[in-house]
Order: C-alpha cells, then structure tokens, then sequence
C-alpha cells in the first residue's frame, strides 16, 4: 500500500459502522503504524458481541501480550459454548502457559464432550506438562469417537495409551444421532448417510493409528471398504494410500480400481503410486499411472508428471523424458 494513500484508507476505517469490522481494519492498520494500536484497541472493546470482540482481542494480544488476560476474559465469558471454543482454541496457539490452568478448567466446564476434547488436544501441543489432566479427561469422555481421537494424540507423547485408543476405536458403535454429530459432513448431512458418517469417523481414527502401527492397515481398509459412497470412500483411500505398507500395495490397488469416478481414482492413485520408490516401477505399471492420471486437467498431469520424473528417467533415460516433453506438446491445444 502506497503511503500516499494511508490517510485516506485510515478515514475510511473510522467511518466503517461496523464495530467489528471497523477494529479489523484498525487492527491491520496499526501494524503499518503502531500510533494507531489505541484507537484499535479502544475500538475492540466497544464491541458489544462477546465472540468479535474475543476474535479482535486475540489479533491484538499477539502485538502486546499484556492484553491476553483480557482477551482470555472476554472468550471466557462467551456464553454459546461453539463459540467459546472457537475462540479458545485461537488462543492457545499464543496464551503464555501460565494462563494454561484456565482454560484446562474451562475445557472441563464443557458440556458438549466435542468441544472438550478439542480445547484439550489443543492444549497438551502447547504444554505436555499438563498430559496428566488432559489424560484423566479424556478418559471421563464418554463419546467414543472423541474420548479416541483426544487418545490418538495423548498416545504420541505415551506410547503405553496405544491400546486403549486401539480398543475405543474398534468399539465405536453404530448410532445415528452420534455419527451425525461426529461426521465432519454433518450437520446437513441427510440420515441415510448416517452409517456412512459412521465409517468415515472410524476410518478416520484408524488413519491416525496405523501411523504408529502400520499393521493395522488390513483393518483400516477394511472399514473403508465399508463406507457404500463412493464420493465418502474416495477420500478416506487416498488417507490411507500416503501410508500403505509395502504387503498391502495388492489389496489397496484392488480397492483404487473399482472407483468408479475417474477424476477421484487419479487422485488415489497418484497417492498410491508416490509410495512407490522408482527403483519398484516397471513399464505396465508406468503405462497404467499415465492412463489413469490422464483424466486429470491438463495443468494438474503437468504437475504429477513433473514429480513422476525421476520414474521416467529410470524406466528410459533422459532421453525418454525428452520424448515425453515433446508429445505432450503436440497435443497441448487440443487438451484442455
């Protein structure tokens, strides 16, 4: 932004009658001259709405940390507990720590077991030392699918809670109201999808677990192979082909080659192929990845081609690559 123009732009900001809207710009205003900080500062807490006066506070407190008792105030004071999460979970990534014994209360206040499990993953990044609380916590969660996925994270810091985030996981049960909540589709999500929402909450989990125990993978597979559509399935395959063992290429390729969407099977399979090491391609497999990779736009092959390189020039030597630059240009216009 010129300087010419920074008076006329700090005009316009003060005459925005939106209070939230106003001390955003006054906000971003006062990085380039930090004489306006006051004015934003003043302007924020006139905010009358719990939640935007909380968002601009949080901005605020990262350029002068005295505020953050201030700001964790107003987001505790939040009534609607979606919002008051939000807003905490804002903060954590910039509280001091002695601020952290809180927003733990605070976290266990919670009524929507969601919420609760959100704030305390959030919280145990930033501090470990309060892995005991979130532990004991975590454990008092009675949501399933939560009370595992709040496990999964405690279980990277101690290996020893591996099983048990195992056991929550294979034990999530099939209940509608549950799933619908817990899909990341939801809440529009219509309740003949529920028991796909159900799949796609435990496939998830089982995504994060086979990161420790690649043996699980049989498992995972199998609860995506359970997921009926296809558009749900899809995406779930391509988590799982970023971290498909060696022993299990076979049974992941069978499950890419029955998706039916061509666009959503190029996606899979270049995950699937990444994994990979060009020394294990051979020249039918190459032929295949190119197949299916060519029902892509033209800009993402490109892109894949360019990764794939290494692959080429093992299969042919440079000069193939070469070739493949020179086709590729022959049939540029008519592509779209």
């Amino acid at each position: 932004m010129p300087e010419s123009l920074f008076p006329e732009i700090l005009e316009a900001a003060c005459a925005i009658t939106d209070e939230f809207s106003r001390a955003q710009v006054l906000c971003q205003l006062s990085q380039r001259d930090p004489s306006l900080f006051p004015d934003a500062l003043k302007t924020a807490l006139a905010i009358t709405d719990e939640f935007s006066r909380a968002q601009v506070l949080c901005q605020l407190s990262q350029r002068d940390p005295s505020l953050f008792p201030d700001a964790l105030k107003t987001a505790l004071a939040i009534t609607d507990e979606f919002s008051r999460a939000q807003v905490l979970r804002q903060l954590i990534q910039y509280l001091p720590k002695s601020l952290f014994p809180e927003v733990l209360e605070t976290a266990r206040a919670f009524t929507d077991e969601c919420y609760r499990g959100q704030v305390l993953s959030d919280l145990i990044q930033r501090d470990p030392s309060l892995f005991p609380d979130a532990l004991k916590t975590a454990l008092a969660i009675t949501d399933e699918y939560t009370q595992d996925r709040v496990l999964c994270q405690l279980s990277q810091r101690d290996p020893s809670l591996f099983p048990d985030a195992l056991k929550t996981a294979r034990a999530i049960t099939d209940e509608s109201s549950r799933a619908g909540v817990l899909s990341p589709l939801s809440p529009t999500m219509p309740k003949s999808l529920f028991p796909d929402a159900l799949e796609i909450a435990r496939a998830s989990v089982f995504c994060q677990l086979i990161q420790q125990d690649p043996s699980l993978f049989p498992e995972a597979l199998e609860n995506a192979r359970a997921i009926l559509d296809e558009s749900y399935r899809a995406p779930v395959l391509f988590s799982l082909a970023t971290s498909c063992p060696e022993d299990c290429w076979p049974a992941l390729r069978l499950e890419i080659d029955g998706i039916q969407n061509k666009g959503e099977r190029a996606k899979v399979w270049f995950a699937y192929a990444q994994r990979r090491q060009a020394e294990t391609w051979d020249v039918a497999f190459w032929q295949d990845t190119l197949h299916i990779l060519a029902y892509q736009k033209r800009s993402e092959l490109m892109t894949k081609l360019e990764e794939l390189a290494p692959v080429l020039v093992h299969l042919g030597g440079e000069s193939a690559l070469g070739c493949m630059l020179e086709s590729l240009r022959a049939v540029c216009r008519q592509w779209p």
